[in-house]
């Protein structure tokens, strides 16, 4: 968006785009976004509204490293790629394709986790892979410093009142903790398997411009209607810097792209 004399982006974006993310991405302009973070399909026989089957393939790295290469097209230099993943695949993140680099990983700790347990262990976190297109954008050293350890719930209960056509929802705590490491504050941020869409959703409550993809029109539904609840940030430019005020009015319809 256009930005003030004082470098306030004025006029933050959300898009909801359908199809398969491969497509969809080819139609984004080259270095477009500056921070992709997603949540893909584990290849764990999970239903995302197409069957089990489709979420069981024997292909699945094969086929999520060519995404992976279609989103640093669109990436620009210097951003991160985040996603969280199960342990089974962690043996390969640390071998990215290029032009990515393996920068870490990170620790998704769910204290109140509810899923099954393997002879007795309870499964209580998920890695968290960052990688970057180069260098990133972020300094090698900082003041700011964030731990590699992201605590938030997995979402359940009432909390799913509304959201349970989607069978993996992330926590808005957690994307909250990966935007606010990951994100530049005035760049775009990606999601190509938005699902619920709960990153695009956690961005404009931040006052941050981002885009999600999916190729399940109802997730795509579900999302966009979670946009519209959400009130838009009000942006006043100080002299410490911006500060956002959340409105207390719902935002009006339509204020989302999706």
């Amino acid at each position: 968006g256009d930005r003030g004399r004082d470098g306030v982006q004025l006029t933050p974006s959300w898009q909801l785009l359908y199809g398969d993310a491969r497509e969809v991405l080819k139609s984004l302009p080259s270095e477009s976004v500056q921070c992709i973070i997603t949540d893909p399909p584990y290849n764990i026989g999970k239903n995302f509204g197409r069957g089990k089957e489709y979420d069981n393939r024997l292909d699945y790295i094969d086929w999520l490293w060519s995404v992976w290469r279609e989103c640093s097209r669109v990436a620009e230099k210097g951003s991160f790629l985040v996603y969280t993943n199960i342990i089974r695949h962690l043996r390969y993140a640390f071998y990215p394709p290029e032009p990515w680099v393996f920068r870490t990983v990170g620790v998704w700790h769910k204290p109140l986790s509810l899923g099954p347990t393997y002879y007795g262990i309870g499964l209580h976190w998920e890695p968290v892979i960052i990688w970057s297109k180069g260098t990133p954008w972020r300094p090698f050293r900082s003041l700011r410093v964030f731990s590699n350890v992201f605590i938030a719930n997995v979402v359940s209960g009432t909390k799913r009142n509304g959201l349970r056509e989607h069978p993996t929802v992330k926590p808005e705590s957690l994307l909250h903790q990966l935007i606010s490491f990951a994100a530049p504050p005035e760049g775009v941020i990606l999601d190509p398997f938005v699902g619920s869409g709960t990153t695009v959703l956690v961005a404009k409550k931040l006052g941050r411009s981002a885009v999600g993809i999916d190729l399940n029109l109802k997730y795509l539904e579900l999302a966009r209607k979670r946009l519209e609840m959400v009130s838009l940030p009000l942006i006043l430019p100080g002299s410490l810097g911006a500060q956002r005020i959340e409105e207390t009015q719902p935002a009006m319809k339509g204020a989302s792209n999706g």
